[in-house]
């Protein structure tokens, strides 16, 4: 199911706030093009350099990604900034968490993440 989005959208590419989804985006065969001091900073809870920052910027404001990852667990005053900018480009914002959500099984967790990013770079879902 999650190479079926690669077959159905070749090439597409994504930002991630951090790299939770990294898995899920390799198997779906979707390029997650963050700048990697990006991620770094923000997996290390610091603040990325501005070049990165500038960089993921362009990114979703120039549409070079079909959809920003965003993980709310580690929702900082930054990852917001960028789900919001992400937001107001109509660009469609997939949340992939850390933990399973209270009442839920894995299977069911991973499909609804597979599901909601397979409708956000218009593949079947």
């Amino acid at each position: 199911a999650l190479a079926a989005i690669g077959q159905a959208r070749p090439g597409a590419r994504v930002a991630a706030t951090e790299p939770v989804a990294h898995y899920l985006l390799t198997h779906a065969d979707v390029q997650d093009v963050t700048p990697p001091a990006f991620v770094d900073a923000v997996e290390q809870e610091s603040d990325p350099p501005p070049a990165a920052v500038a960089a993921v910027n362009q990114l979703v404001d120039t549409h070079q990604i079909a959809a920003l990852v965003f993980n709310p667990q580690t929702e900082t005053a930054l990852t917001t900034q960028v789900r919001e900018r992400a937001t107001a480009a109509t660009l469609p914002v997939v949340e992939v968490t850390e933990t399973l959500p209270a009442n839920t099984d894995y299977l069911t967790w991973l499909n609804t993440t597979r599901t909601a990013l397979a409708r956000a770079l218009g593949a079947p879902a």
